[in-house]
């Protein structure tokens, strides 16, 4: 368990490092970087196959699914009506 000492003693590391360092970080090698994705999926199109996935899953048991995602059965079943899931 930490102490109030070495909670402070931790939050001035921060600190420490940047007047220890001498200028900038070096550039992130290219193969660090990870490569920018072709196309990227709207919310909307996760959130359909989230609950799409969750009502398969749970063989169209709405309150299963539900509780599974996290969400309300009611939520869920607005979600299901906006993206045609009935």
């Amino acid at each position: 368990s930490l102490t109030p000492l070495d909670a402070t003693q931790i939050a001035e590391v921060p600190r420490i490092i940047l007047r220890r360092s001498s200028g900038p970080p070096p550039p992130l090698s290219p193969s660090l970087v990870p490569p920018a994705p072709d196309t990227v999926e709207s919310l909307e199109d996760v959130e359909r196959r989230a609950v799409e996935r969750a009502l398969a899953a749970f063989e169209g048991n709405v309150l299963q699914a539900a509780k599974a995602l996290g969400v309300a059965r009611g939520t869920l079943y607005r979600k299901m009506e906006r993206y045609g899931l009935r």
